[in-house]
């Protein structure tokens, strides 16, 4: 097997992944290592306590924004219904985010 980089998921987004109806994913930038994460890079995507990767991904393109500017488009490309809905779930995994902070969305394709 390759050694492809990791990202980890949530175990709830599992099958939306697998399925594609999750085809991104956004990251606090100040709590990540996310350096090694560029557009044409694969990676494996792991739950928390998986040994082995449930989905191989490609990345295909990577934007920057803050959390105040998450949108419904976007929402609706991590499988949520509206911005609000994604910026709540964000908060579950980053309780301390803040309107000012820098995002990383991640837009790949599963394989």
């Amino acid at each position: 097997m390759d050694n492809f980089p990791m990202l980890l998921f949530a175990p709830e987004f599992v099958s939306p992944v697998v399925t594609k109806k999750k085809r991104a994913t956004t990251r606090l930038i100040r709590s990540e290592a996310l350096s090694a994460l560029a557009p044409g890079v694969r990676v494996f995507a792991h739950t928390p306590k998986s040994e082995h990767p449930f989905a191989q991904l490609e990345i295909h393109s990577i934007e920057d924004r803050k959390f105040s500017e998450i949108d419904d488009d976007l929402a609706h490309t991590e499988n949520l219904e509206s911005g609000i809905e994604l910026q709540n779930s964000l908060k579950q995994f980053y309780p301390d985010i803040v309107d000012e902070d820098l995002v990383r969305v991640i837009f790949f394709v599963c394989f």
